[in-house]
């Protein structure tokens, strides 16, 4: 008796799932569960990102700037941080401006037509390493 093609899409989708789960932090690959932390003591701290909305080359790019958020590790809130000097992706985070403690970061893509793109968050999946990372910033 053979496998049907639903099978195998169920199949798929839980090897998907598990595979996802693995590089969230399961003990069995890393030491801890979800987001790692990135231990900090300077007075400031540089984030980049990836400008995946840059048009061709010779082109405009319809990224007008981008927005940074930040809230503490486990807080439902985000507070706006600062905005990139026109598509830049690096902005330089004075510790006075957020404190101390462990914090997650946040950006948001601002179009020239004015659109907003969600807020791309530092835990999530698609952030390196594979299931995100947050800053423990101290003395």
């Amino acid at each position: 008796m053979g496998v049907s093609a639903r099978s195998r899409r169920t199949a798929a989708v839980i090897t998907v799932s598990a595979f996802l789960f693995l590089l969230s932090g399961c003990p069995g690959l890393f030491s801890s569960f979800g987001p790692l932390p990135i231990e900090h003591t300077a007075t400031m701290l540089i984030l980049s990102w990836d400008n995946l909305e840059a048009g061709l080359e010779g082109t405009p790019s319809s990224v007008d700037h981008y927005d940074l958020f930040y809230r503490p590790l486990g807080m439902v809130s985000w507070v706006y941080v600062q905005s990139t000097p026109d598509a830049a992706c690096t902005v330089s985070i004075s510790q006075s401006r957020v404190g101390y403690g462990k914090f997650e970061f946040a950006v948001q893509t601002v179009y020239r037509s004015g659109r907003k793109s969600e807020l791309h968050t530092s835990t999530d999946f698609s952030a390196w390493p594979p299931g995100g990372w947050y800053v423990d910033w101290h003395e």
